[in-house]
């Protein structure tokens, strides 16, 4: 795992903060990965009642990142994580 997303809880609330100013926050594969399993582990865990996603530094981000789009051949796995609905229902609660 890498530090390009960094994971924190406090007070209910649950921050996943893109951490590669140097590059604009551009998401890579893998921290697609590393956010679906912080957003899994967040909806299990009762006591985040929130989900905050943000960057470090000027940018939000700058979407993906294209190096690493192409460099890969088939995005499959990451596929099959793309609907984030069948993640996290707690959204969906009253």
């Amino acid at each position: 795992m890498t530090d390009h997303v960094l994971v924190s809880q406090a007070g209910g609330v649950c921050e996943l903060r893109l951490n590669r100013p140097e590059k604009r926050n551009a998401i890579t594969f893998e921290m697609y990965d590393t956010l679906w399993d912080a957003m899994v582990r967040a909806e299990a865990d009762d006591s985040v009642r929130a989900i905050l996603l943000s960057g470090a530094g000027a940018s939000f981000t700058a979407g993906n990142d294209l190096q690493d789009l192409s460099a890969t051949p088939s995005p499959a796995a990451s596929t099959a994580r793309s609907d984030s609905s069948a993640c996290c229902p707690k959204s969906t609660r009253s």
